[in-house]
């Protein structure tokens, strides 16, 4: 299994090129599933496999905790860590398959600067994965 992180800034095509990716691995007959990380997502190009608006989303939290947009999907991603992510870990190794594309909020700082990125990637992260970096130019 081959998991692949896809991860840029906000609006740069992370979840289109998830469903890209997904179609032309099915299209090729190469078996993979999709899993949406983005709280804050309010409509995907893909239908998700396993989708982490399933336990929490970041309207939740903004209602729940007097919480802004950024200040939500950070508190997700801290909840997603602490709560659900072994059981989204669980359902990911449910799955036969080769591929697993990980569609990521747009918020990089959870990647870049804070431990819980870091933390998530090496939970989810299989014997092969990668990170692919999408920029819009």
């Amino acid at each position: 299994m081959l998991t692949v992180f896809i991860i840029g800034p906000a609006g740069s095509g992370k979840s289109t090129l998830t469903a890209s990716f997904s179609k032309w691995l099915d299209a090729n007959d190469i078996p993979a599933i999709t899993v949406n990380l983005d709280p804050a997502a309010e409509w995907l190009p893909y239908e998700p496999d396993i989708d982490v608006r399933n336990y929490l989303t970041a309207q939740d939290l903004m209602r729940k905790y007097n919480l802004g947009p950024n200040g939500a999907i950070i508190a997700a991603t801290d909840l997603l860590a602490t709560e659900a992510l072994y059981t989204i870990k669980d359902e990911i190794r449910s799955y036969k398959t080769g591929y697993v594309l990980i569609d990521t909020p747009g918020q990089m700082e959870i990647f870049a600067f804070r431990t819980v990125g870091t933390y998530i990637v090496n939970e989810l992260a299989e014997e092969r994965s990668a990170i692919l970096f999408l920029i819009d130019s």
